[in-house]
């Protein structure tokens, strides 16, 4: 856990919002936002090229807070109204299914709070998506907070997923899947590929 802070932490110096990803060049593509709304951390995202999560490959790395020097990664999907540095729009090879994990770290007050979701989806050819991660925080009452852990403040983590249907003022988002950070939604070989991250 040490090893993992302390690389984790330089990453937070040295690091913009960075895109490792490149975008197929030919076939059939849809197109897809990948969203953090992760305060404080980093949301690492990467791809497997099976429901084993096999060959793994990383995609981006997301921050959502200002950061100089970072580069939009930009199609001019509607409803954009995240800072540059929380998302990455590109286009995903489409009517195959595709396989993803989204790493979520947050550093707070001395803490490492981490929590993964594994995503599994079919994009249609032409048509236009949204992964938005995010984490739930309990709710509790002003003297329940206080007696309460920092690292016991997590409920879960979630990544939510639409379609983005019409153009302009128009545009839409349409809900289809949320996936949560439960080990039971994974086959055992992205499960053990996952545990091994934290």
């Amino acid at each position: 856990m040490k090893k993992v802070f302390l690389i984790l932490v330089l990453l937070t110096f040295t690091a913009c919002a960075q895109v490792s990803y490149v975008e197929p060049t030919e076939g059939p593509v849809g197109k897809v936002r990948f969203v953090t709304n992760v305060d404080s951390g980093i949301t690492l995202i990467k791809q497997y090229s099976d429901a084993q999560c096999n060959n793994a490959s990383e995609m981006f790395r997301l921050r959502n807070e200002y950061l100089m020097n970072s580069q939009e990664k930009s199609l001019g999907m509607p409803l954009n109204t995240y800072r540059k540095e929380a998302n990455a729009e590109v286009l995903i090879p489409a009517n195959d299914q595709q396989h993803f994990f989204f790493h979520m770290t947050t550093f707070l007050s001395g803490y490492t709070l981490e929590c993964g979701v594994y995503v599994s989806h079919k994009f249609i050819e032409d048509k236009s998506y949204e992964l938005y991660a995010h984490k739930v925080w309990k709710t509790l009452a002003a003297e329940e907070l206080l007696d309460t852990p920092i690292d016991d403040l997590l409920e879960s983590c979630v990544v939510d997923l639409v379609e983005i249907v019409g153009e302009g003022d128009d545009a839409q988002k349409v809900p289809i899947k949320t996936y949560n950070n439960q080990l039971s939604n994974m086959s055992h070989g992205c499960a053990k590929e996952i545990n091994q991250l934290y």
